[in-house]
């Protein structure tokens, strides 16, 4: 075997035989051998992370099989219960109303607008006239509302399309429509009368009363809309609530928490009972309804939040009846 001496000066004139490009390829990719793996990772640097969104978790669980926790199972209830329950009509409960006065003490309330007094006084919420204007009818004016002015110029923001006009005439409507609400204050006491209600049933001696089935005393269905609707479609009883409206306000109404207590007249006093079986029984009677009680809530929304109605909820003390032909004149008051 040969023994090659390659020497420093061998080298130098070997190099210097190389073409000058050549050696300065050489000379660069010699250079870079031992730079090119840190190269490569700061120019590849590593993604942020990020918390998962709410539908990529969705996803996530519908793609694995998944072993939900007690309290994920929980969430998920939740949030399925807000899903369902969203358009439902929001109650706001009031708080005990006192002491009661005498029946004959109890605030007459005959018009929507009144209403809009009352809901205004217990909430403690100013009274907009441009929000509230749009439940009033066409023909306010031709309605006495008890103050000619405030009449008068609601039949005109009623009326008025033009906007900067609606404005000028809320700024004159709206402290007198205040002024109005500012008397409902101590209010919670009302009654109710709504006439043709129809008639009662003749004497049940089994259950000794009336069957009394005024549609404003439907017992009210309590599920959501979703829930109501399947109720409907599989041929369940279900009831929307019963409202009294108003002529001059129809967004605002007049609704009774406990209207089914009242839909049976229990009448066990036999002269009594002979004295209301002789009116029933005339031909052609139509009975009018006079409901005593106190303002229980307020509720925005009669099935959905949103489809606009205002209720006065009343929880029901007394009922009176009249003949419609003469409703002056009470034929039976009913306490439950």
């Amino acid at each position: 075997m040969r023994l090659l001496i390659f020497t420093y000066t061998d080298a130098m004139m070997r190099l210097k035989a190389i073409p000058l490009s050549l050696a300065f390829v050489l000379a660069t990719q010699i250079g870079g051998c031992g730079d090119d793996t840190s190269s490569t990772a700061q120019s590849s640097p590593a993604a942020e992370s990020r918390p998962m969104t709410e539908a990529e978790i969705r996803k996530e669980k519908e793609r694995r099989v998944y072993n939900p926790t007690a309290e994920e199972r929980a969430e998920d209830e939740a949030r399925r219960q807000a899903e369902a329950h969203a358009n439902d009509p929001v109650v706001t409960k009031l708080g005990e109303p006192g002491a009661a006065p005498a029946f004959t003490e109890y605030k007459e309330i005959a018009m929507g607008t009144q209403l809009v007094f009352l809901r205004s006084a217990l909430t403690n919420q100013p009274i907009s006239a441009i929000a509230v204007a749009d439940g009033f009818a066409h023909r306010i004016g031709d309605y006495d509302l008890g103050d000619e002015e405030m009449s008068k110029l609601l039949g005109e923001l009623v009326k008025e399309r033009d906007q900067f006009a609606q404005r000028d005439i809320a700024k004159r409507l709206d402290p007198i429509l205040q002024k109005h609400a500012d008397e409902y204050k101590s209010v919670r006491y009302v009654k109710v009368s709504f006439p043709n209600v129809g008639a009662l049933s003749g004497y049940d001696f089994d259950k000794q009363g009336f069957d009394f089935t005024p549609t404003p005393f439907n017992d009210v269905y309590a599920g959501s809309e979703q829930e109501r609707i399947r109720a409907l479609s599989t041929g369940a009883p279900v009831n929307d609530r019963g409202t009294v409206i108003f002529s001059d306000n129809r967004q605002y109404q007049a609704a009774f928490s406990n209207g089914g207590e009242f839909r049976f007249i229990k009448v066990t006093d036999e002269a009594a009972a002979r004295a209301v079986e002789a009116v029933v029984k005339k031909r052609g009677t139509r009975i009018d309804a006079t409901v005593y009680g106190y303002v229980e809530s307020l509720q925005d929304g009669q099935n959905t939040k949103s489809d606009g109605k205002k209720l006065t909820v009343i929880r029901i003390q007394r009922v009176d009846l009249s003949e419609e032909s003469n409703p002056s004149t009470v034929f039976y008051s009913y306490t439950n």
